[in-house]
């Protein structure tokens, strides 16, 4: 399925690398690829509308009692159909994908994340009010103001136009009804919006991203810029289009494998595993479609050919962590119980040894969705355990949980 699209989506990737190197000056460049992404969306949503009425015409004719030979065709065509309906949904999600590159360009990592903790608006194809919000979309182009459309992405599901002050989002509501009081759905929005966009400002909020009434959420600066290792993964990726594979350690602790044409040997993987004491294996592959609120791979990997062909499975990436630096960094700042459950949102649990209840107690947290920016983002591991300590360091309570 992708493969009947690649040149679109090859053209659609280079110009989100353009962008990626002038922002600034690349608004109209922005606006565009919006509009091409606009209509291959609704052209494959309407293709998708189609196969689910042909799926419930094909049923309705098993209901007609039809020979044992003529129900197993049937049955084929629907599951042929279901098939379909899944190819265009994940290309459908790789358009979207290119969208969460756009704004990952014009808007710092950490709104993007927080605005990825909400359900999905569904199709966009029918959508009442699309047609105002291209129109706004268009008018702050053309003041030059960088704008993203919600629906055109993967992971901005609050609001729908996100707009740039100066790298901050501003979230904007474009309704075309009234709003019907106090007590209105609409109303709830606005005031929802509001909460959501004096977070970004303040770094304080509450009552927001579906937390719990009351709930407060409080961000504290980084300790340093974050640092990525882009540069060694897309050298890995052009050694293994020369090789077949490459295994590359990106740095102490953290370790790359690319395959082109050909799944990881176990030889390959045993290889890999060499020198690691307690290893966390990710194969991006199978989650390549299912990533929301990370960087996306049409960024990290930068070469068009390299992202389409990753997302075809030609391409295939492994990272391992050694996660006993992670322990050990946790025991040289005091922490002495550590484990490792990644279940339920957490990837791993500390504290300082003392007994519940002990006034001395520390306890930390680290939420699976941080962590897994070491994987998915290439996130520097180094940087990424500097982060925590920092995060601890800066705390005033004596249990923290970091997750992002």
């Amino acid at each position: 399925m992708l493969q009947r699209y690649r040149q679109t989506l090859l053209s659609l990737l280079a110009y989100v690398n353009l962008i990626c190197q002038a922002p600034e000056r690349r608004t109209i460049e922005l606006l565009w690829v919006q509009e091409e992404l606009f209509s291959k969306i609704v052209y494959v949503e309407t293709r998708i509308k189609r196969m689910r009425a042909r799926i419930s015409s094909l049923k309705r004719a098993l209901v007609g009692r039809p020979t044992k030979d003529e129900a197993a065709k049937i049955k084929r065509d629907i599951e042929r159909a279901n098939q379909q309906i899944d190819q265009y949904g994940d290309l459908i999600y790789l358009l979207r994908s290119i969208g969460d590159a756009l704004a990952a360009i014009y808007f710092s990592g950490w709104p993007l994340r927080h605005m990825s903790l909400k359900e999905h608006s569904g199709f966009l194809s029918g959508k009442e009010g699309s047609r105002i919000e291209r129109r706004v979309l268009r008018l702050f182009n053309k003041d030059n103001i960088p704008a993203i459309m919600c629906d055109l992405t993967n992971s901005l599901r609050y609001g729908d136009i996100v707009a740039s002050a100066g790298r901050v989002p501003r979230v904007f509501e474009v309704k075309i009804k009234r709003d019907s009081g106090s007590k209105g759905r609409l109303h709830r929005q606005r005031a929802g919006m509001e909460r959501v966009n004096e977070y970004f400002f303040s770094d304080r909020g509450v009552n927001i991203f579906g937390l719990e009434e009351g709930a407060r959420i409080i961000r504290s600066t980084k300790h340093s810029l974050a640092e990525y290792r882009w540069l060694a993964v897309r050298e890995a990726i052009t050694t293994a289009y020369q090789f077949g594979c490459c295994m590359r350690e990106l740095e102490p602790g953290m370790r790359l494998l690319a395959c082109v044409d050909s799944v990881p040997s176990p030889e390959s993987l045993h290889e890999m595993m060499d020198g690691v004491e307690k290893a966390y294996v990710a194969g991006l592959n199978s989650i390549r479609f299912d990533i929301v609120g990370h960087t996306p791979f049409a960024l990290s990997l930068f070469d068009p050919n390299h992202v389409l062909d990753f997302y075809e499975n030609r391409l295939s990436l492994v990272v391992v962590i050694d996660i006993s630096r992670v322990e050990r960094t946790l025991a040289q700042a005091g922490y002495t119980d550590v484990a490792f459950p990644n279940v339920d949102g957490v990837f791993c649990t500390a504290n300082n040894g003392r007994d519940e209840g002990d006034a001395d107690r520390q306890e930390l947290i680290i939420g699976q969705h941080f962590f897994h920016r070491v994987t998915i983002e290439f996130l520097s591991l180094r940087w990424f355990m500097d982060e925590v300590l920092w995060k601890r360091q800066i705390a005033t309570p004596k249990s923290i949980s970091l997750h992002d």
